[in-house]
């Protein structure tokens, strides 16, 4: 649908805290300067500007990013002498402010048809956003370990007529690494009927994200590995958006949380790890909640798919040409290099 193209240049200082600390500081005023162009094929063009969308018209088109300040923040006593605990943690914390300095000189700058100020002919970016990801691992025998991860973050789009974070700095979920259950980055946004909307973009984005990963591995060989995992997690808009009514973050999100679990082989190969990963959606929040859990009756879920698209051969010939899903409950297998974190 869409070749994405970047060039930036950034500055920044790394400063050590003894083993465990690292803090990083972009230069103040200018820590980067960002391009994105994105090239859209006709038919991806022509859906998104048919449905005057103006999220997807703005995570999906030309941004120049100037990043007024960045700041980020790692811990990890993975090295950290004479440790008495085996517990190992692992912190990481970001902070990007961006396009605040540009409306000191929005006076002399050009603007578009939208009232949107320009540089380069490109609407710049104005947003602030945080993103955290903690990591929690104990070893239980030698042989198996429980792992725990937590993730957290937000962005605030706040000028220059934006709707939605830039796609570089926005928020997905699903895929090998977050929410098994899914595909990547086809989960959400919160409660988003997708299963309704046969114009939907294949990469789902929002602008807050909240996730969290239970996982226990445990040796098979010296070389096969093995694993169970609960995976759990939801992305959100931060604006209401018209096109994807159930998108936007409410005190309720918790109720929009989605979850997934399953299996996982891994072949550790001492220079490199192949993983396999089966992950199955316990509940799907998109789904009317008399059919929202696994477990459930399908009922709801079709009366929903029948009210929108009237029988069951239109159904069916829709989710033959792709435009619709198949099971809101289907298994997802994904490949990975690597553990998932």
């Amino acid at each position: 649908e869409y070749t994405r193209n970047t060039a930036q240049a950034n500055y920044m200082w790394k400063m050590f805290v003894d083993k465990t600390q690292i803090h990083q500081f972009g230069l103040p005023g200018i820590s980067a300067i960002k391009f994105v162009n994105i090239l859209k094929t006709t038919s991806f063009e022509e859906r998104i500007n048919s449905l005057n969308d103006l999220f997807l018209q703005n995570s999906y088109s030309d941004q120049f990013i100037w990043q007024d300040w960045r700041y980020l923040f790692e811990y990890n006593n993975k090295d950290k002498d004479n440790r008495r605990t085996k517990t190992q943690v692992y912190y990481n914390a970001t902070f990007d402010i961006a396009g605040h300095v540009l409306t000191f000189f929005r006076n002399r700058q050009e603007q578009d048809s939208l009232g949107r100020s320009l540089v380069l002919g490109i609407p710049y970016s104005k947003f602030v956003r945080v993103d955290n990801d903690f990591i929690l691992s104990r070893p239980i025998n030698e042989k198996s370990s429980i792992h725990f991860r937590a993730l957290a973050g937000g962005g605030m789009p706040n000028g220059n007529k934006q709707t939605s974070l830039p796609f570089d700095y926005s928020f997905f979920a699903g895929g090998s690494n977050d929410n098994r259950g899914w595909r990547a980055r086809s989960l959400g946004p919160g409660s988003y009927k997708y299963f309704l909307d046969t114009n939907r973009t294949i990469t789902q984005i929002g602008d807050i994200r909240v996730g969290a990963s239970l996982e226990y591995r445990f040796s098979l060989g010296p070389t096969l590995k093995a694993a169970t995992f609960l995976d759990a997690g939801n992305i959100w808009t931060y604006n209401k958006d018209n096109n994807r009514l159930g998108s936007q973050i409410s005190s309720n999100f918790y109720k929009e949380i989605s979850y997934s679990a399953g299996i996982g082989l891994r072949f550790d190969l001492d220079f490199l790890i192949v993983r396999f990963d089966l992950g199955i959606p316990l509940n799907n929040v998109a789904i009317n909640k008399d059919s929202r859990w696994i477990w459930q009756s399908r009922s709801a879920y079709r009366d929903e798919l029948l009210n929108e698209f009237g029988t069951v051969e239109n159904v069916n010939r829709l989710v033959l040409e792709g435009k619709l899903p198949n099971l809101p409950f289907n298994p997802q297998i994904h490949f990975g290099i690597g553990y998932p974190f």
